[in-house]
Order: structure tokens, then sequence, then C-alpha cells
């Protein structure tokens, strides 16, 4: 029986934009040891009563009205990132942010990318510990997909 190709922690990355024009460059979020995306879907609930006997319960149909994702991340709190998500925090800014999934296969989406803006930004450290982070970030509107070529 053959068995499902999997991915592994380095084939899912988190990616910030630098703003760069003509050509943004894209680097990955230093220090996460955790990291996931998080796609939601937004419904809207009515309340449908059974048409040949009122006193039976109504049944619950669903409308999707919204779509959307947000970008978690903890783990060591690297140096590097300390002026770079601190100030992006602090501006209340969107900034392009791109999931990235290096072992998509051809044809298969390769990039998730559009404006996001940090919604949390957590520091914690234990006596005799390092300092440990976790990030929340979420796409202000549907992101571009990009197929793997």
């Amino acid at each position: 029986m053959p068995s499902v190709t999997t991915s592994t922690f380095r084939d899912f990355r988190i990616e910030l934009g630098d703003g760069a024009t003509p050509t943004e460059n894209f680097a990955f979020i230093a220090g996460l040891t955790s990291k996931g995306v998080n796609f939601t879907t937004g419904t809207e609930t009515s309340e449908v009563p059974d048409d040949t006997d009122e006193n039976l319960p109504s049944w619950q149909e669903k409308d999707v009205v919204s779509i959307g994702a947000t970008i978690s991340g903890s783990g060591m709190w690297a140096t590097q990132n300390h002026a770079i998500l601190f100030n992006w925090w602090r501006s209340a800014t969107p900034r392009n942010v791109r999931i990235r999934y290096f072992a998509a296969l051809t044809g298969q989406p390769e990039f998730y990318q559009g404006p996001a803006v940090l919604t949390q930004l957590d520091h914690q450290a234990d006596k005799g510990g390092r300092v440990r982070g976790t990030i929340t970030i979420e796409f202000t509107r549907a992101p571009t997909l990009t197929n793997k070529p």
C-alpha cells in the first residue's frame, strides 16, 4: 500500500515583505518553532421551519458570508526580528505577508500572499530562560494564490 507524501516544518514558511518596489523581497521570520495558518469561513444561520408541521424543530440553514485567514507563530524571540515586528505593530499598517509551501507539487498552491496586519505581539521569559514570543497576523483582504509552475 503506498503511503502519503508529507511535508516538514521547513517546507512551510511565514515570510514578510520589505515593501520595496518594483520588486518586493520576502524573508522568513526567524526563531519560530511553531507556525500555522487558519482559514475560516463565516456563516449566517437561518432558522427554517418545517413546511408541513410548525411544531417540529426548525432546521438551521447556513449561508457563507465571508472567508478569512489568520497566521500564527511562536518560538524563540530572535533579536533580528525585534525592530521589524515591533515597528510593524506600532505602525498599525498592513504589510505584505506570504505563506510559502516549498513542497507544493506542480499546479498546487505554492504562495498565499497579501496585505496583513500584526494583531498580536507577545513576549515572555522565565528566570534562567530565553525570551519567547508569539505573533498573530491577519490578512486585511483576500490573499493572492499562486500555483507552483
